[in-house]
């Protein structure tokens, strides 16, 4: 299989001996777009009180994704497919910044399959607010999505090989002929990922023509 390939600082990787399949590893958490485009946050303020509601993924949308097959092609055109790998997903997280300590607002588990989608909710202080609404105006480093995740290795492929043979052994009594078969098993090592933080700014998810 061919190495992996970074684009846009998403690692590729071949998951078939051909290199006809590919999958990559989630480098961002993301909010969910509506079938128009239009980003899945919202905030709902009703006098004093205002409550937060949002649903974001990890797994690329259709389009970016198959843009990112098409970059691949172009260095290595065997690749047919690409889908996103196997992880597992402990939390994704909505938090808020507090000086130099990032504090969660809401979080999930997620769906525990691709796109791993998580629905996040919570009544907002408005302190809280305050950073939220300055995310949506663009600035930076006030609000991030944050997501804690695990890269499952690639189940082992086995290779099975057989060889064949005859002996012979002569002797004053005649000669004695034996056939024999032997057969071994191998796989290579698979490699063990270990768990890794993942971000991404609200400023730039809620930035007009985000994808």
């Amino acid at each position: 299989m061919s190495e992996d390939v970074v684009i846009d600082g998403i690692t590729l990787a071949a998951a078939s001996s051909d290199d006809r399949v590919w999958t990559y590893v989630p480098n961002r958490p993301a909010i969910e777009r509506s079938a128009s485009g239009a980003p899945m946050f919202s905030i709902i303020e009703a006098g004093p009180v205002a409550f937060l509601q949002c649903t974001a993924r990890l797994a690329l949308n259709e389009d970016v994704q198959a843009q990112l097959l098409a970059r691949l092609k172009a260095v290595r055109p065997e690749a047919e497919t690409l889908e996103p790998a196997s992880i597992t997903v402990e939390r994704i997280t909505l938090e808020v910044s507090e000086g130099d300590v990032w504090k969660a607002v809401a979080e999930s588990s997620g769906s525990g399959m691709p796109p791993w989608t998580a629905a996040l909710s919570a009544a907002l202080t408005p302190p809280q607010l305050a950073a939220i609404k300055a995310a949506a105006g663009g600035e930076s480093r006030r609000v991030r999505l944050r997501a804690s995740i695990t890269p499952q290795p690639s189940p082992a492929t086995y290779r099975r090989t057989e060889a064949t043979g005859t002996t012979r052994l002569a002797s004053p009594a005649g000669v004695v002929s034996a056939s024999y078969t032997t057969t071994t098993e191998d796989s290579p090592m698979t490699s063990v990922v270990g768990p890794r933080e993942i971000t991404t700014d609200l400023a730039i998810e809620l930035a007009p023509g985000a994808v």
